[in-house]
């Protein structure tokens, strides 16, 4: 995405609170996000992004985690990142969202799916069909927003191993 569209993304952004950001409100944040720190970025107009170094990998890999996930369904997946889609609640319009992309179920739409990059250190977090707590809200989050029964997490965890979770 372009400077120019990037920064019209992250002005309707400061408008509403992002799936994204739910997690911190609870102190579920990624990486520096704080319930402080959504607030300031809410009374700010500055729109420069401060982005970590892990949220710019992740980000440069999603197609890759897009293609990983197609290795694992059957299903249809569809990237959506490139469009940087702002989404809003039909009623809560203060509650917004961006999907990574979304999965096709038959008999259902298309489903979100929310891409995570975690580190090794977080491997036990995912194990035995876990989904740690933030990305699943976030997820919950999307799920409203597009009044989809469910949804799909996909991550990569250390860059090793691809695990793919439906929520409802």
């Amino acid at each position: 995405m372009d400077r120019d569209k990037r920064e019209i993304w992250l002005r309707a952004r400061k408008k509403c609170l992002g799936a994204s950001e739910v997690p911190a409100l609870l102190d579920l944040g990624y990486a520096g996000q704080t319930m402080s720190s959504v607030w300031y970025d809410r009374i700010t107009d500055d729109v420069t992004e401060e982005q970590h170094e892990k949220f710019q990998i992740g980000e440069a890999m999603e197609h890759s985690l897009v293609e990983i996930v197609k290795l694992k369904t059957d299903l249809k997946v569809t990237h959506h990142r490139i469009k940087k889609k702002h989404l809003k609640h039909k009623r809560l319009e203060f509650l917004a969202c961006t999907l990574d992309a979304t999965i096709q179920e038959p008999g259902l739409g298309p489903l979100p799916l929310e891409l995570k990059n975690p580190g090794q250190w977080m491997a036990s977090d995912w194990s035995e069909g876990k989904v740690p707590l933030g990305p699943q809200m976030q997820l919950q989050i999307q799920m409203e927003i597009e009044d989809a029964p469910a949804g799909y997490v996909g991550a990569l965890i250390g860059g090793q191993k691809a695990e793919l979770r439906r929520i409802e």
